[in-house]
């Protein structure tokens, strides 16, 4: 009785006395950050029930292990060693995604944004271009004309700028309200503005197979989202049917804003 004790005391004092470094907190972290990242680029997409599933087959597999079930471990053990090729397979759009914005992004954590990470500030927001653009899109919301603006943030677009026509323009608000005039040849597509001018216009955008997105989203709320996905564009959607104003960033968006609300959201772009 006396040996009992003695080790449930041993094991009482080894559980209370662990010691933490400082790199473990770190570890710790990272890993959060990661799960949390790859978490929003696959939330809404059918990669997420896959990825549940495979949850629940890794802890089936720790609950084995842990009972000494060495055949039922063994052989989901195999399954996992296989697995992780497919892995890679099942997940490649979503992996895809995550390298090229840790490629085109200067990604910092940051307690006070809604999400985990933030970049680094928009040159627009101190432009004067950017008075232009708003109220250019004040002007589209008030007569209902549909229109897409992506604000390019250090991102390489290059392949959705080949899609349109190159403009190179300085911006105004005459140019962008008439890009967007309903019988122009170039209003059904995506304008691209980077460092101050109006690179392309008529862009094609890639669209998102989200699967939580409204099913009052049309094709273009899908394409604005799309981009938002794969780059740190910032994009600007005005509604052709209720002249509505969306903002799109890093795979979130934001319906029915106002004028002062986008302002201030380019403004605090960093």
């Amino acid at each position: 009785m006396a040996t009992e004790y003695s080790l449930i005391l041993s094991a009482m004092s080894n559980f209370l006395f662990i010691t933490i470094r400082w790199l473990d907190v770190l570890d710790i972290v990272l890993v959060a950050l990661f799960v949390s990242y790859f978490y929003s680029l696959v939330r809404g997409t059918v990669a997420m029930r896959i990825l549940t599933g495979l949850i629940a087959v890794l802890i089936f597999w720790r609950i084995t292990l842990a009972l000494h079930m060495e055949l039922v471990a063994d052989l989901i053990g195999t399954f996992i060693g296989v697995g992780a090729i497919s892995f890679v397979i099942i997940f490649q759009p979503e992996l895809r995604k995550l390298l090229i914005r840790l490629g085109s992004n200067r990604l910092v954590f940051d307690l006070n944004s809604k999400g985990w990470f933030k970049i680094s500030k928009d040159p627009l927001a101190a432009s004067p271009a950017t008075k232009e653009i708003l109220k250019a899109v004040n002007q589209m919301s008030a007569s209902k004309t549909g229109a897409i603006i992506v604000l390019n943030n250090d991102s390489d677009l290059e392949g959705i700028i080949e899609t349109g026509t190159p403009i190179n323009a300085t911006i105004s608000t005459e140019l962008l309200t008439s890009i967007f005039f309903k019988n122009n040849a170039l209003h059904d597509g995506a304008i691209i503005i980077s460092k101050d001018k109006i690179v392309a216009a008529g862009c094609i955008l890639p669209n998102s197979d989200r699967k939580d997105l409204p099913k009052s989203f049309g094709l273009r709320h899908r394409a604005v989202i799309g981009l938002s996905e794969t780059s740190n564009a910032y994009i600007i959607l005005v509604s052709e049917e209720t002249g509505k104003i969306m903002s799109v960033h890093q795979n979130r968006y934001r319906s029915n804003i106002r004028i002062e609300e986008l302002k201030s959201e380019i403004q605090q772009l960093d």
